[in-house]
């Protein structure tokens, strides 16, 4: 094929992966926007400079995995300089906006490829920093929920259910299984042969710094509560309920397969939410919380959007 059409497809293959992730969060705004529309309560009541907290922290949040995705490409083979990886992560997010979330895997695999490493290796670790993220958010829930609402134990049983799920993927016999069933034993045959080997310090440190991450997407949750006006809700008295709340949704929300957990996320942190903001603001915890899981959404989209439209910007160097 002529250089000149394979460019020109090329630059029509991003104009449309562009013009789907457009319509995603166009979907997302308008619908965060319907919803606190029908609740009666208007965006200019929002105080921003919570929300920026809020986004800020729950960039944060995301490091943690960002980096584990690097530790495991790496140990699959390739070296991947740092802010390569990451700029790749935090754009792939807006994927997940798009029915069916595998364009998460398209753009992440697409950003990174090229620098030293084979799409089908961004895949695989793709699925294994994924499935990773979920199990341990799904196992600091139970925990939390044990401590905090242990008469919740359908809950409780659900997280460690949910745990299981997501976790048993992620034991390397269980993943190199998993990926000889795919096409990925037929075009890489050399990957799947044998286990997938990773160290026991590059999974204990993923698990370790992710738990990390998860309270600070808890204290992300604090903050939108305190930007919607919830004035008395005291960090350190809301982080662990914060910090299972949104571990527990937002799992529960990629166990959906639906587009950013439509839905199910508003569910978990209504179910375990209202109960504790009717206490500190009696009669009217549920609007309370039904307003904050929408801007919420809001909040975390818009910095994605920032995030990734800084670092697309900024082209990472070529490999040495």
């Amino acid at each position: 094929m002529p250089a000149s059409i394979r460019r020109n497809l090329v630059w029509l293959a991003k104009l449309a992966i562009l013009a789907i992730v457009v319509w995603g969060g166009h979907r997302t705004i308008a619908k965060a926007l319907a919803d606190l529309r029908h609740n009666g309560w208007q965006l200019q009541q929002l105080q921003i400079g919570w929300a920026i907290l809020s986004g800020a922290l729950y960039l944060l949040s995301q490091l943690p995995c960002g980096w584990f995705w690097r530790g495991v490409l790496q140990g699959l083979g390739p070296r991947v300089a740092a802010f390569a990886a990451l700029r790749a992560y935090f754009i792939g997010h807006l994927g997940k906006y798009v029915p069916g979330k595998a364009m998460v895997v398209v753009l992440r695999s697409g950003l990174i490829r090229g620098l030293s490493v084979k799409p089908v290796m961004a895949v695989v670790a793709v699925f294994y920093e994924t499935f990773t993220t979920m199990a341990c958010g799904a196992v600091l829930a139970a925990m939390l929920l044990v401590v905090m609402r242990h008469e919740s134990t359908g809950l409780i049983f659900a997280s460690l259910g949910l745990a299981a799920i997501v976790g048993l993927p992620t034991l390397p016999p269980a993943f190199s299984r998993l990926l000889r069933l795919t096409r990925i034993a037929r075009t890489e045959p050399d990957l799947t042969a044998e286990p997938i080997r990773l160290s026991a310090k590059l999974l204990l440190r993923g698990w370790a710094t992710i738990g990390v991450g998860w309270f600070f997407g808890g204290a992300s949750l604090w903050a939108a509560l305190r930007a919607i006006g919830v004035a008395n809700a005291e960090l350190f008295a809301m982080l662990p309920l914060c910090t299972a709340v949104t571990a527990l949704a937002v799992v529960l929300g990629f166990v959906s397969m639906l587009p950013a957990g439509f839905g199910v996320r508003e569910v978990v942190l209504l179910e375990l939410l209202a109960p504790r903001l009717n206490e500190i603001s009696p009669g009217n915890g549920d609007t309370a919380a039904l307003i904050a899981v929408i801007v919420l959404r809001l909040i975390w989209f818009i910095a994605e959007v920032l995030a990734s439209a800084i670092l697309y910007g900024i082209k990472p160097a070529p490999p040495r």
